[in-house]
C-alpha cells in the first residue's frame, strides 16, 4: 500500500525540483521542525507544512493494488516586515509597520507553477512498485498573522490528487513523434487491423477458419491546435489542399523489457486519413486526426 508518507515525498521532491527553495511537507503526526536563532534573528532552514490524508479509496481488482488518493497540504511561510515612511493622501508621510511581499511571493509562484500540470511519477511500497499520477490545485492563501514556531507568516493550502496503480502505464509514458517531434495529444487510440481470409481448409474438420492476409496500423488522436505545432501546420495544408503527403510517425508505449534500457521506438510511414478541424465560441481549436499507415513510396 501506498502510505501518506510515499505520497509526501513525492510532493517534496516535485517542489524542491521547481526552485531552489527547500520544502520540506511533513505527513499529519511527523514531527515540526522549528525555527531557530541567529544573531536574534528567525531563521528557517525550510518552507515547512503539514500533509494530510482528506479522501482514499481501493479499487477491489484480483492481484494488484488500484488507488486513488486525496492529500491536503498546508504550508507556513515566514513574512518580513519593518518600518517605513508611507505617503499619505494629504502628502504627509508616516511611518507604519509594512509587509514586505518579495518575502512570500516567490513562494506562491512555485506553487502556481506546481499546479499548471499533471504529473507522472514511480514510487516503491512493500517491493511493489507503483505508478503514480497526480494533479494539483492553485494554492489558497490564508491570512498574515503570528503564529507559534514560525512568527509572523502566511499560510497556503492546496489538494493533490492521486491516482495509483501497481505496475501501471500510464497515459503520460506514451511517446509519440510526428516527423521527430512529440504530438501533444489529449487522447489517442492506436489500432492494427487484420484482413483476414476465411475458408474450409485441409485438416480444418469441415470448418472455416481464418487467417491474416495483411495488418495495418491506424492512430487517432485528438490534438489541440498550436501555432507552433508542426502537426497542426501540415493538418491544416491537407485539410485546405487535399494534398496527400507521408511522415515518419514513431510510437513508444512505455513498455520495455529491461528497465534499464531505452524503450525501443515503432517507426511507421503514415498519412492522414480522414480528419477534421472543430472550434465553438472562444474556445481554442480541436483537431481529430487519423494516421493511416502508407506504402513508402522511398
Amino acid at each position: 500500500m501506498i502510505t501518506l508518507q510515499n505520497l509526501t515525498t513525492i510532493i517534496n521532491e516535485q517542489l524542491n525540483e521547481l526552485s531552489d527553495i527547500q520544502f520540506k511537507i511533513n505527513p499529519d503526526g511527523d514531527e515540526y521542525k522549528g525555527a531557530r536563532l541567529e544573531n536574534n534573528v528567525v531563521m528557517d532552514d525550510y518552507i515547512q507544512g503539514t500533509a494530510i490524508l482528506l479522501n482514499s479509496s481501493i479499487v477491489p481488482v484480483e492481484g494488484i493494488i488500484i488507488q486513488s488518493q486525496t492529500v491536503g497540504v498546508e504550508i507556513v511561510v515566514p513574512v518580513k516586515s519593518g518600518r517605513e515612511l508611507v505617503e499619505q493622501e494629504d502628502g504627509s508621510s508616516v511611518m507604519q509597520d509594512v509587509v514586505y511581499q518579495s518575502s512570500f511571493e516567490p513562494i506562491r509562484q512555485v506553487l502556481a507553477t506546481l499546479a499548471s500540470q499533471a504529473y507522472n511519477d514511480t514510487t516503491t511500497s512493500d517491493n511493489k512498485t507503483f505508478k503514480v499520477t497526480y494533479t494539483v490545485t492553485n494554492p489558497r492563501a490564508g491570512d498574515i498573522m503570528f503564529r507559534a514556531q514560525v512568527g509572523l507568516s502566511i499560510t497556503y493550502q492546496f489538494t493533490c490528487n492521486f491516482a495509483i496503480i501497481q505496475n501501471g502505464v500510464n497515459t503520460r509514458d506514451v511517446e509519440i513523434l510526428f516527423e521527430g517531434v512529440k504530438v501533444p495529444f489529449s487522447q489517442f487510440s492506436i489500432v492494427r487491423t487484420a484482413i483476414n481470409e476465411s475458408g474450409a481448409f485441409n485438416n480444418s474438420g469441415g470448418s472455416a477458419l481464418n487467417y491474416t492476409a495483411v495488418t495495418a496500423v491506424q492512430i487517432d488522436l485528438s490534438v489541440p491546435a498550436l501555432s507552433d505545432s508542426n502537426i497542426t501546420k501540415e493538418h491544416f495544408d491537407f485539410l485546405k489542399s487535399g494534398i496527400v503527403k507521408q511522415y515518419e510517425v514513431s510510437i513508444k508505449l512505455g513498455v520495455k523489457d529491461d528497465e534499464e534500457e531505452e524503450e525501443e521506438a515503432a517507426v511507421y510511414t503514415m498519412q492522414f486519413g480522414e480528419c477534421n478541424v472543430s472550434g465553438q465560441g472562444t474556445d481554442n481549436l480541436g483537431q481529430s486526426i487519423r494516421l493511416v499507415e502508407a506504402l513508402d513510396l522511398e
